[in-house]
């Protein structure tokens, strides 16, 4: 549970989404690191998988399938974590 500046009280949920924008790591992807997160690409399509590094344009996520390195302009958002 975290307090905001005006008082109010925030549960925190199991799932969030989050839509990037720009070329600046945004500043919740540290504590997505080492986390489940889907990605839902710009065509549509959802990548599920773990978030094990990025930089301030790539994201790196292990899957079922091997390691993928995905450009952060081909995300529409990210959905996951526990932060």
């Amino acid at each position: 549970m975290t307090t905001s500046l005006a008082g109010a009280v925030e549960e925190p949920s199991a799932s969030k989404k989050v839509k990037i924008s720009g070329g600046n790591a945004p500043q919740f992807l540290p504590k997505l690191l080492n986390q489940k997160v889907t990605l839902r690409m710009v065509s549509g399509q959802p990548v599920t998988g773990e978030l094990i590094g990025y930089n301030a344009y790539e994201i790196l996520l292990k899957t079922p399938k091997g390691t993928f390195l995905i450009f952060k302009g081909a995300i529409a958002w990210i959905e996951g974590g526990t932060y």
